[in-house]
C-alpha cells in the first residue's frame, strides 16, 4: 500500500571529508553570513542544521536586450526571486549535505569527498540498467566523453575502455525500485526515489553503507580502483608547487578546458575565481589570464582553483 505522504523526491546528497568536525565547515563563510540557520527537528533522527540563504531579487539577464527591442519605453519585467538552501546532517561522525535549489553553491567545495556518488552508483546500479557513463581519456590531450544509450543497457554496449578511460559519472537504475528509481553518481549522489522527506535518515544511512561496499567490483566497475585520489597533504602540496613551477617555466602553449562534459547551450562563459572581479567572462579560458593568476598566487597555490562555470 502506498503512503499518501510519499512523493518522488530528487535528492542531491554530498559527503564531507573526515576532517570536517562542525556543521559550519561544510558551508562557505560568505554563504553563512547571508543565511538564516535553523536546527533540524529531533523527529528526523539525525542531528543537523538548515542553512537558508537570504532571498535574492534581481532582473533576468536578458532584460536589457528586451528593452532595446521594445517600442514602448517601459516593459513590465519583474525581478526573479532566487532561493537556495543546504541541510547538513551528522551520522556516524561524518557530515552529509542535501541541497535545494542552487544550494550546491553554498557548500565549501574543499570539504566535499570526491567520488562519493560515483562509488554509491557503481555499487547499486544494475549492470544491465546503465543509462550513461561519463569518462575522461588522457593522451595527447584530455578528451571528455559522455556515452548515453536510448534504453537501459550494459557497460559493454557503451564501449568504454577501462585501460584508457577514467570514469567520472554513472547514471542508471538499481535492481530494486525501492532503492531508487534512478541514480546519478559523481562527487554527489543524485537519487530519484519515492519517499517521505522526513525519512531522509534512512536514505543517508543506506547510501553511506553502500559507499563503503565493494560490490562495484562484481558489477564490472573494478577499474575505478585504477586511479586513487592522493590524500597526503604534504604530497599534494608538493605536486601543486611542482605544477605551478612547470607552468611558469614552460615555453609551450598550455590549453585549459572544462574537466567534464558541458551542455554548451547553458554556458555563457568562464571566469577565474579569486581575481577580485578583474577576470572577464569569456567562452575561452585563455592561458595568459591563468598565468597571471598563478604568478599572483604562487605563494598560495591552493587558492588557484579551477575556473567556475558561469
Amino acid at each position: 500500500m502506498t503512503d499518501n505522504n510519499e512523493y518522488t523526491q530528487k535528492l542531491a546528497i554530498f559527503l564531507h571529508k573526515e576532517t570536517v568536525k562542525e556543521y559550519e565547515q561544510c558551508i562557505k563563510d560568505s554563504a553563512i553570513e547571508e543565511s538564516k540557520i535553523y536546527d533540524v527537528k529531533e523527529a528526523i533522527g539525525l542531528s543537523g542544521k538548515i542553512f537558508l540563504y537570504n532571498t535574492i531579487y534581481k532582473f533576468p539577464s536578458w532584460r536589457d536586450s528586451l528593452l532595446k527591442l521594445a517600442e514602448e519605453e517601459t516593459v513590465g519585467i519583474g525581478k526573479n526571486a532566487s532561493n537556495k538552501a543546504a541541510v547538513v546532517f551528522k551520522h556516524e561522525g561524518r557530515f552529509f549535505s542535501i541541497t535545494f535549489g542552487y544550494g550546491k553553491s553554498m557548500l565549501d567545495d574543499t570539504t566535499i569527498t570526491r567520488n562519493f556518488g560515483l562509488f554509491v552508483s557503481a555499487n547499486l546500479v544494475d549492470p544491465s540498467k546503465i543509462r550513461s557513463l561519463n569518462s575522461m581519456m588522457i593522451e595527447d590531450t584530455l578528451v571528455a566523453t559522455q556515452k548515453q544509450a536510448m534504453t537501459l543497457t550494459t557497460q559493454e554496449n557503451l564501449q568504454v575502455d577501462p585501460e584508457k578511460e577514467i570514469l567520472k559519472s554513472i547514471s542508471g537504475s538499481p535492481e530494486q525500485e525501492s532503492t531508487a528509481k534512478f541514480l546519478v553518481g559523481t562527487d554527489s549522489l543524485i537519487a530519484t526515489k519515492k519517499m517521505k522527506i522526513e525519512d531522509i535518515k534512512e536514505s543517508i544511512v543506506f547510501f553511506y553503507s553502500k559507499y563503503k561496499d565493494t560490490k562495484y567490483k562484481e558489477n564490472g566497475f573494478g577499474w575505478l580502483d585504477n586511479i586513487h585520489q592522493e590524500n597526503d597533504k604534504a604530497v599534494k602540496a608538493s605536486l601543486d608547487k611542482k605544477l605551478s613551477e612547470d607552468i611558469l617555466d614552460s615555453e609551450k602553449n598550455i590549453v585549459i578546458g572544462p574537466n567534464h562534459v558541458l551542455n554548451w547551450e547553458d554556458i555563457n562563459g568562464f571566469y577565474f575565481s579569486g581575481m577580485q572581479n578583474k577576470c572577464p567572462v569569456s567562452i575561452d579560458l585563455e592561458y595568459e589570464l591563468y598565468l597571471n593568476y598563478i604568478q599572483t598566487h604562487k605563494n598560495n597555490i591552493k587558492n588557484s582553483s579551477f575556473a567556475h562555470v558561469k
